[in-house]
């Protein structure tokens, strides 16, 4: 299918695009899309513009919009650009799409940028300033030989992981596999928020991808109704209320309390290592 190509420019440039839900990178940027009705979403910090366009094939469109700065809205905004254009942007461990993009609304302080690409990777530390827009242009190296390095990939976890070694991010497990060199690694598996890491020493062969399958822990949770109620975690049925130290796997969960003659509710909550969680509804308030 030919495609047809969209063209956006803003003043300023930088800002963030965004087209049928997906990250385009910033302006000034060129876009190709398949024919048809396509909806483009500008944002510069608090301000977003949608602009519907639409397509045909072997066409080039053009549209120019004038939007407020991230500085003058007072939005903290980190600005990343690579050459080659392309790479994928993880920020403090999460995925922000691929170069050139915009991060808003970050919190004031430092933050560890890292950019992959063809195997490729580079971290970079950046300051950002409330209410300031902060711009990294990040140039990748020469491609890696791969003969002498190889790849880490992190399989079966229910939420995103960081990889450290030596205290150093080596990226997420929201990217396919991580360039390292080839050899003996200790990698340190971590997710903060859930009070969760786990060390693994690996070896990498070169050219090969080395699989790590984290053993995910479980955490403590307890369930109560008023007056009672039949629960249920992740739809599997654990019981009538009051239950207590349930052991579930530690990650986010959706707890479901059924009682025949008050109705069904429904409650979400994240079960960590740190300490028991806790789900308490009354079924009788409306």
């Amino acid at each position: 299918m030919r495609t047809g190509t969209l063209s956006i420019d803003t003043s300023p440039s930088g800002v963030s695009v965004v087209v049928d839900g997906t990250p385009r990178g910033v302006t000034p940027v060129e876009i190709e899309l398949s024919p048809g009705d396509h909806v483009a979403e500008l944002i510069a910090g608090n301000s977003r513009r949608r602009v519907p366009v639409t397509i045909r094939a072997g066409s080039q469109s053009s549209q120019f919009l004038e939007m407020p700065s991230a500085a003058a809205s007072g939005v903290t905004e980190l600005r990343v650009r690579s050459e080659p254009l392309g790479a994928a942007v993880m920020v403090d461990g999460r995925y922000a799409g691929r170069s050139p993009v915009s991060i808003a609304d970050l919190e004031p302080g430092n933050h560890t940028v890292l950019l992959q690409h063809e195997g490729r990777t580079v971290i970079e530390q950046v300051l950002v300033e409330a209410g300031k827009s902060a711009s990294l242009f990040i140039p990748l190296p020469a491609k890696a030989n791969t003969a002498a390095a190889g790849w880490i990939s992190v399989i079966a976890t229910p939420v995103d992981v960081q990889l450290f070694e030596d205290g150093r991010l080596l990226g997420s497990s929201n990217v396919e596999r991580i360039m390292v060199p080839a050899g003996p690694h200790e990698i340190d598996i971590v997710n903060e928020p859930l009070g969760y890491q786990e060390r693994r020493s690996i070896r990498v062969a070169a050219g090969e991808v080395t699989r790590i399958e984290p053993t995910w822990p479980t955490g403590l949770l307890s369930v109560n109704a008023v007056p009672w109620a039949e629960a249920f975690v992740d739809g599997r049925s654990v019981g009538e209320t009051p239950i207590g130290n349930i052991e579930v796997p530690i990650g986010p969960h959706e707890i479901t309390l059924r009682n025949p003659k008050l109705g069904e509710r429904r409650a979400f909550v994240i079960v960590s290592v740190r300490e028991p969680a806790k789900v308490g509804v009354d079924l009788l308030a409306k």
